[in-house]
C-alpha cells in the first residue's frame, strides 16, 4: 500500500492554521507521552492528534498510513521485546520450554509503541495538513537555518518522488518486455536489477536539477530572506494554542485518575 506523506489539500480549519500552531500541538501532544509510563496517556494524546485529523478532514488519510507505517514496525517490537527483553522475569505465555513472554518486555513493548503513536500522530498530522513551503518558511521564522530547515522538509518529498519514479520505470520495462509478475522471488529479484540504473541515474538528474534552480534563487546568498506569503497568528491560532494546552491537561488528568494502582502497564 502506497502511503502518503505529502500534503492533502482540504479546506478545513485546520489547514489555515499557521505552521507553528500546528507544530505546538505536535509537541504538546509528545511531551506527556515522552513524560509519562503510562500507556493511558500515549493513547490519550494519541486521539487528541486523530480528533483533530478529523477536524481538518484527513482523519481518513492518516488513520489509513498511520497503520501501514506503524504496524509492520509495531509487530516485531513486541516479539523481540515480550520475548527477549533482558528485565523480564515474570513469564506470561509458554512458546516452548525455554521461550516465553515475559510481562516486563510486554508492557515495556507497549508502553514504547503508545509513545510512538502520540509522538508520529503528531509529526504525521503537522505534514498532512501544512504545505511543506509554508512548513519551511515557518521554521526559518522560528530561528531554523535554511541549510538546515531545505534538507529537512524536503526528504518528506523525497519518498512519494521516487515512489512515482519507480512506477514509471516499472511500466516502461515492463512494456519492452521485462516480467516482474507471476515469478519467483528470485527471478524477481534479478529482474529488479535493470530497474536500478534509471531510477538512480534520474534521481541524480533531479537532485541537479534542483541545487541549480535553489542557487538561481540564491540559496547560498547570506542576505536575509523575504518569503511570498507572509505568515501570520491569528485569533484561530491563539484559540486553538489554548485549546489545545486545555485538552492536554484534561486528557492527561483523566488518563492518569482512572489508571489503577498499582499500575499494570506501566515501567
Amino acid at each position: 500500500m502506497s502511503v502518503r506523506l505529502l500534503y492533502v489539500p482540504k479546506t478545513s480549519v485546520v489547514h489555515r492554521l499557521d505552521p507553528r500552531t500546528k507544530a505546538f500541538v505536535w509537541v504538546a501532544s509528545a511531551i506527556p507521552a515522552i513524560a509519562s509510563q503510562s500507556i493511558l496517556v500515549s493513547l490519550a494524546m494519541f486521539l487528541l492528534t486523530l480528533a483533530v485529523a478529523t477536524v481538518g478532514k484527513v482523519s481518513r488519510q492518516y488513520l489509513r498510513n498511520i497503520l501501514t507505517v506503524v504496524v509492520p514496525v509495531f509487530v516485531p517490537i513486541f516479539l523481540i521485546q515480550g520475548l527477549f527483553n533482558p528485565a523480564g522475569k515474570t513469564p506470561v505465555l509458554y512458546l516452548l520450554p525455554w521461550l516465553y513472554f515475559r510481562r516486563e518486555g510486554i508492557v515495556f513493548a507497549a508502553v514504547l509503541m503508545a509513545r510512538l503513536l502520540a509522538i508520529f500522530g503528531g509529526a504525521y498530522l503537522l505534514t498532512l495538513t501544512t504545505k511543506p513551503g509554508d512548513l519551511m518558511a515557518s521554521m526559518q521564522k522560528l530561528g531554523l537555518p535554511l541549510r538546515v530547515a531545505y534538507p529537512l522538509f524536503s526528504a518528506l518529498q523525497i519518498v512519494p518522488t521516487i515512489e512515482a519514479r519507480l512506477q514509471l520505470v516499472k511500466e516502461a520495462q515492463m512494456s519492452r518486455g521485462l516480467r516482474l509478475q507471476k515469478v519467483g522471488i528470485v527471478q524477481k529479484l534479478r529482474n529488479f536489477i535493470p530497474l536500478l540504473t534509471p531510477l538512480l541515474l534520474g534521481a541524480i538528474e533531479e537532485a541537479y536539477r534542483r541545487s541549480i534552480a535553489l542557487e538561481a534563487r540564491g540559496f547560498s546568498s547570506k542576505i536575509k530572506k523575504t518569503f511570498l506569503h507572509e505568515l501570520k497568528f491569528s485569533v484561530s491560532d491563539l484559540t486553538f494554542i489554548v485549546s489545545t494546552i486545555l485538552s492536554v491537561l484534561a486528557l492527561t488528568t483523566f488518563a492518569t485518575l482512572i489508571t489503577p494502582s498499582p499500575n499494570p502497564w506501566s515501567l
